[in-house]
């Protein structure tokens, strides 16, 4: 079991078919299991203008801060990081691409 999507625990191939439903606009297997309108809102920002991207650590004197993916301009949606701009060396990921885990 891992923790991926932050809070979401499962097997890895459960996952995997949860992100394909995503990718598929909330349908698997000719199902819909979450309405189109509900995957858009996922991979829309809900935080505003707050960035988060960077991990704050609570210990400073044993860890540090980390930033995952220094430079990119990062929100949340319902569940998933959004980029918020594209970089230069990006090929083909698209402004607010969802970041999934």
């Amino acid at each position: 079991m891992f923790s991926g999507g932050g809070g979401i625990y499962s097997t890895a191939l459960d996952y995997l078919t949860f992100i394909r439903m995503l990718m598929q606009g909330g349908t698997l297997g000719g199902a819909r299991i979450l309405g189109a309108d509900t995957v858009a809102l996922m991979g829309e920002n809900q935080i505003g203008k707050i960035e988060a991207g960077i991990m704050k650590t609570t210990e400073p004197l044993a860890s540090r801060d980390i930033d995952f993916f220094p430079g990119i301009s990062l929100r949340w949606g319902f569940g998933h990081m959004i980029n918020t701009q594209r970089r230069q060396y990006d090929l083909g990921r698209p402004v607010q691409h969802l970041l999934l885990d």
